[in-house]
């Protein structure tokens, strides 16, 4: 059985992907972040995760292995799912990737602009939302 590092939740609601002006759809973007499953990352869909004027909304769920790694940037025992709005262009999805595989570090300076994506829900249903998400395997 592999072990899972954590989740990535990709929403596939009704504007996320689909929306005009939206350069490639999310089937495109769950093609490129499916390449982390290879690294020990669950990769999956979801129905309308909210905010959709903020979208496309990606969604990280930390693993019980990440959460205990301590890596630089990054505290002990972190396990809230941490969401990033605006993820609709492919650099994102990238650095996105590339800070996935750096260990979740904010440390280098290069993920600042990842950083700046970062959303925090504030509708009454995060909290149902997220015992959901961080139900990895």
């Amino acid at each position: 059985m592999s072990r899972k590092l954590g989740r990535i939740v990709l929403c596939r609601g009704c504007c996320c992907g689909v929306a005009p002006g939206r350069s490639q759809g999310a089937a495109h973007r769950i093609e490129r972040l499916e390449t982390l499953k290879n690294s020990g990352f669950e990769v999956t869909t979801s129905e309308c995760l909210g905010p959709c004027a903020l979208g496309d909304m990606l969604v990280f769920v930390p693993g019980k292995e990440v959460a205990n790694l301590g890596a630089a940037g990054r505290p002990v025992g972190r396990r809230r799912p941490l969401w990033f709005m605006g993820m609709h262009l492919d650099s994102l999805n990238e650095l996105f990737i590339e800070w996935i595989l750096a260990n979740q570090s904010w440390a280098d300076e290069k993920f600042a602009l990842l950083r700046k994506q970062q959303y925090q829900p504030k509708n009454d249903n995060r909290k149902a939302i997220n015992e959901h998400l961080s139900c990895v395997s």
